[in-house]
C-alpha cells in the first residue's frame, strides 16, 4: 500500500491544490502451479486519487480511480528433435479486465459535475516455437474491447502477429 499527499500553491494560498494518491499494487497476488505443469498468476490492483483545488473564484474536486484484474497461465511443452535438440513450445495466455472512472465536481455557485467511466477487456495469447538452438518463431493472437460506459461506445480489436528470432 502506498499513500502520497502533495500540496501545491502560492505564498498567498499554499494549499491551493491538495492531491491524495493511493495505490494498492498488488492488492491481491496469487501465483502457483496447477495440474500438468501449468503456471498461473492472479493479480488485483487498485489505484485512486483525489485533488482539491481552492482558488478565489471557487473550489473543485477531481476524483479518479482504477481497478485491474489480471490472470495469466503459461506452460512449456518440452520436445526433443533430432540429435536431442531442444524444440520446446512456450505458451502464454493473459486475460485482463480494467475499470476506471473519474468525476469532476465544482463546489462554487452554479457549479457543474461531470463523470466518465470506462472499462477494457483484453486477451493476449502467444506461442513460441524453437525450431533450432538459434532460430525461433512466435505467434500472437490478441483480442480486445474498450468501452466508454458514459458515452455508450464500444470498440473491439483483433491482432495477429508473427515474429522470427535468430540467436548468435
Amino acid at each position: 500500500f502506498r499513500k502520497e499527499t502533495r500540496k501545491q500553491g502560492t505564498a498567498a494560498n499554499p494549499d491551493e491544490r491538495i492531491t491524495v494518491t493511493t495505490s494498492w499494487n498488488p492488492l491481491i497476488r496469487v501465483e502457483g502451479t496447477i495440474a500438468d505443469k501449468w503456471k498461473m498468476s492472479f493479480n488485483l490492483t487498485r489505484t485512486g486519487s483525489e485533488s482539491t483545488v481552492q482558488t478565489q473564484t471557487g473550489s473543485s474536486i477531481n476524483s479518479r480511480g482504477s481497478t485491474s484484474i489480471a490472470t495469466t497461465v503459461r506452460r512449456t511443452f518440452e520436445r526433443r528433435g533430432k540429435q536431442g535438440a531442444n524444440k520446446n513450445i512456450d505458451f502464454s495466455s493473459e486475460i485482463r479486465y480494467t475499470r476506471s472512472g473519474d468525476e469532476n465536481r465544482s463546489l462554487s455557485i452554479g457549479g457543474r459535475s461531470t463523470e466518465n467511466k470506462d472499462d477494457s477487456f483484453d486477451v493476449r495469447n502467444t506461442a513460441t516455437l524453437r525450431f533450432t538452438r538459434t532460430v525461433s518463431g512466435t505467434f500472437g493472437l490478441n483480442l480486445g474491447q474498450q468501452r466508454d460506459i458514459t458515452a455508450q461506445r464500444t470498440t473491439r480489436s483483433i491482432g495477429v502477429s508473427f515474429q522470427t528470432g535468430f540467436n548468435f
